[in-house]
């Protein structure tokens, strides 16, 4: 559970770019071994645990190339042959070129192992625990509503019988499906608030006047100074009832079914996935939100044309916030991600 533990040192944060520059790696290592704090050893085996996987991934993909096999056209086979950096993972995935192989590439266009390593714990890790805790609350939200449940199932059951296998551009184009995603992402976003620290001065304009201190005036605009801690509640914009209306904190596929309304397209948010904070915005948004919105949304017709799911009655769900949500198993004292649901084979 890399988030909840980074969450629960997030203290450190304004001390780290002071850290890094600390002496040597193997230095500064020393002085992680020497901290006698179970979070920050329980930080540093998850960290080595990571670094161990992304490396024997490598291996292995080299050692299929050396024995011949370069027809891999999954996400890290291009990474760990590419001879070119990879940006974005949407273009990646409806490519049907194959990639030149960064063992046949000139010395100066080769990527670093190093460098490759950081791809794979990027695929593999950077998105895990978030996407994995809005497929769990997709699932949970299947389950305590049946009939949302059967529509999301006849809606990819039918596009199977008119289409056979689902490719990318039809797997994106389920309104339905696309509906619940877009309004989980919206309503119950993995990542709660953002930070960021401003480099130089500005005024930032509001939305909306707010009532000052001493409730003299109306603010409509906030100085920022150089190097001030900003947090930007995500949770909050996207429940915003100025925003998205009366029903901003209700869960509702069916608003991604019609129109938007025009106070959504008046907000003019220049985020990159539908009005809405979830992959933020800007030259820092999430770079791999394409490839999340698909994995999700496959791994979602896959299950609920195979399984019906519905609620365990013995057990309550809590939602823990720790750098991302996870479900728990309220009253059992673990803090541990857990969803008990009655998952139930559909007769084909």
């Amino acid at each position: 559970m890399i988030n909840p533990l980074t969450f629960r040192l997030a203290i450190f944060r304004a001390v780290l770019p002071l850290m890094v520059k600390l002496g040597p790696a193997w230095f500064r290592k020393a002085i992680i071994d020497w901290l006698p704090w179970r979070d920050a050893q329980l930080l540093k085996k998850a960290i080595y645990t990571i670094d161990d996987i992304a490396w024997d991934v490598l291996n292995t993909r080299r050692r299929e190339y050396e024995d011949g096999n370069t027809n891999g056209k999954d996400i890290l086979s291009a990474i760990c042959t590419s001879s070119t950096l990879i940006l974005h993972v949407d273009e990646l995935i409806e490519s049907s070129e194959t990639v030149r192989f960064n063992e046949e590439a000139e010395e100066g266009e080769k990527i670093s192992d190093l460098e490759i390593v950081s791809h794979i714990t990027t695929i593999l890790f950077a998105g895990h625990e978030t996407t994995a805790g809005t497929l769990s609350r997709i699932l949970y939200q299947m389950a305590i509503l049946p009939d949302a449940q059967a529509r999301l199932r006849k809606e990819v059951t039918d596009a199977r019988k008119a289409n056979g296998d689902l490719d990318l551009e039809a797997l994106m184009a389920l309104p339905y499906l696309d509906a619940i995603c877009k309004e989980t992402l919206r309503l119950y976003p993995p990542a709660d608030q953002l930070y960021r620290t401003s480099n130089s001065s500005a005024i930032i304009p509001l939305m909306y006047p707010v009532q000052s201190a001493d409730g003299m005036s109306k603010v409509d605009r906030v100085a920022i100074e150089p190097h001030t801690d900003i947090i930007i509640p995500i949770i909050g914009y996207n429940r915003n009832k100025d925003v998205w209306g009366p029903d901003a904190e209700e869960w509702l596929p069916e608003r991604w079914l019609k129109p938007p309304r025009k106070s959504v397209l008046d907000a003019k948010l220049p985020a990159v996935y539908s009005s809405m904070l979830t992959f933020t915005m800007g030259p820092r948004a999430c770079l791999g939100y394409k490839f999340a919105e698909m994995e999700m949304k496959l791994i979602l017709t896959m299950l609920f044309e195979r399984f019906e799911f519905s609620i365990s009655p013995k057990d309550e769900i809590f939602w823990q916030l720790g750098g991302s949500v996870t479900p728990v198993v309220k009253g059992t004292g673990s803090i541990e991600p857990d969803l008990p649901l009655k998952v139930t084979p559909l007769v084909e």
